[in-house]
């Protein structure tokens, strides 16, 4: 065994040759010098035993022991170290670590005073948490340096974190840093949790900076609708109606060419820039640039889509007529921004979850003053009518089955006989007979006309069978149709012809 003592020789920095050089070492001690780092080849040696005790070592690179494994025994003990190297937790065989009197972060104190079974198990969580970030935050599509997160967390986020504001960057950085340096062992919270938070976050505040810059859009539009003229062609159009509401209601929308949203025209500032000045609390902190301002008509309230850019008609005035009468009017169709006139926002979505939940309330009580009724001599006597009406209904249901069947029926017969002439059209193919006889040109063609024949037989057989089926189930209900078992039927009914009344009370509750 190759053995390498360089101790107490002032060494400042690993000669590369000896990576070279000492092919079968297998022991090196070089304790007491002055090394600041590893060569970036170092983990080529196969070394059993690795002693760096008293040195200069600031930073261990996370693959510095890669790809030849240190086996038995490492020392690195009195340096200068912040932060345990990633690849100490593929050392499975170590038996010696010494990792004392180093000023580490990661691991903190406490963890290092449990002993090293106890660090290496934490060094294992960390990497395991570490891979689990960095998976998380590209599937959220941020930019990130990991680098940034050894030992202590600051500026982790450098890209594509939207409208978060230093101060959401700062307290994921905190957050990070506790998940991946701290004590985490002891913490409630995982990484996915941290992960979910920045994303839901960043949504939040965009959404947040969107809604700002339409509602400002509007503003203009609302306080200028008579007047608003974007040119001496074009107006500003306020009729336009689409399915945006919270169950796909109409709503009604404002319109006006794109290029006016970016553009001025003489003497007159655009859209943009009229709209910059209701939004000096956003610019100081991000620029609104023209994408941005594009972006915002993809923005998507709690109910659903509020704008979309689309071809809108606009009337013009024909130019080569100086009246301007109607009858001069041309339609043109323009590249154009189409807006709610009303956005809501996350505060208006919660009232309205509390006006639903009120509406809940209400149609409880209906539904104890229904039963009420249905106890009474008057409600049983609805009860009875509805039981009847019910059993009618049923009949007449059946009857149309029936006729549906016998429909059915008639069409399989003639797809029965259909199968059997392409199998005997098929057979004088395959005999050879003239062409007259089969009318088939090819195998495949042969194959092809009985499968067809068979395939709508099998599915018509099915539809069949599903609506002999029907009718046996709804003599069944006849037959066991009992007044208990009518009784919630009935109660529905009534709760529908009352619902009216439900609406009324949540416009005016008091």
């Amino acid at each position: 065994m190759e053995v390498l003592n360089l101790s107490r020789n002032s060494i400042r920095t690993i000669d590369p040759d000896l990576l070279a050089t000492h092919k079968t070492l297998k022991k090196l001690d070089l304790k007491l010098n002055m090394i600041s780092y590893l060569p970036k080849d170092f983990g080529k040696l196969h070394l059993m035993e690795l002693k760096l005790s008293g040195n200069r070592l600031k930073r261990l690179e996370d693959d510095c022991f890669l790809p030849s494994l240190i086996h038995t025994a490492i020392w690195i003990d009195n340096n200068n170290l912040i932060e345990l190297p990633r690849c100490i937790v593929k050392l499975t065989n170590l038996k010696d670590l010494k990792i004392a009197i180093n000023p580490f972060r990661s691991p903190p104190r406490d963890i290092l005073a449990k002993g090293i079974n106890f660090v290496l198990e934490y060094c294992r969580e960390r990497s395991r948490r570490r891979d689990e970030l960095e998976r998380l935050l590209k599937k959220a599509d941020f930019v990130f340096d990991l680098d940034n997160c050894r030992a202590k967390t600051t500026k982790f986020l450098n890209g594509n974190t939207g409208f978060l504001t230093p101060k959401d960057l700062r307290d994921f950085d905190h957050l990070v840093d506790a998940h991946l340096n701290g004590n985490f062992l002891s913490l409630s919270t995982s990484i996915t949790d941290v992960v979910n938070r920045i994303a839901e976050l960043r949504k939040k505040r965009q959404n947040a900076v969107f809604n700002r810059v339409l509602e400002s859009i509007l503003n203009i539009a609302w306080d200028n609708l008579n007047l608003l003229s974007f040119s001496s062609e074009y107006k500003l159009r306020s009729d336009i109606r689409r399915r945006w509401g919270r169950n796909s209601e109409h709503v009604t929308c404002f319109a006006f060419p794109k290029k006016f949203l970016l553009e001025g025209r003489k003497n007159q500032k655009s859209l943009k820039a009229l709209a910059l000045t209701a939004l000096d609390d956003i610019t100081s902190l991000f620029e609104i640039d023209d994408e941005t301002f594009t972006k915002a008509f993809c923005y998507e309230s709690p109910f659903g889509k509020v704008a979309q850019i689309e071809q809108v008609s606009f009337d013009q005035y024909d130019a080569t007529n100086k009246t301007d009468n109607a009858e001069n009017l041309l339609e043109v169709k323009h590249e154009s921004i189409v807006i709610a006139r009303i956005i809501y926002t996350e505060e208006e979505a919660e009232r309205r979850k509390e006006e639903d939940s009120m509406m809940h309330n209400y149609f409880n009580l209906l539904d104890d003053r229904i039963h009420l009724f249905c106890k009474s001599n008057r409600g049983g006597k609805s009860v009875d009518a509805e039981i009847k009406r019910q059993s009618k209904k049923i009949s007449n249901e059946i009857k149309e089955l029936r006729v549906e069947l016998k429909k059915l029926g008639n069409e399989l017969c003639i797809l029965h006989e259909g199968i059997s002439v392409s199998k005997r059209r098929k057979a004088n193919f395959e005999q050879g007979k003239p062409f007259a006889f089969h009318r088939i040109c090819t195998t495949s063609e042969a194959n092809e006309v009985v499968s067809i024949c068979e395939r709508n037989a099998r599915a018509l057989e099915e539809k069949y069978e599903e609506i002999r089926r029907d009718i046996c189930s709804k003599k069944a209900e006849q037959k066991k149709m009992q007044r208990k078992e009518m009784y919630m039927e009935v109660i529905a009914v009534l709760k529908k012809q009352n619902c009216h009344k439900i609406f009324d009370k949540v416009r005016s509750p008091f």
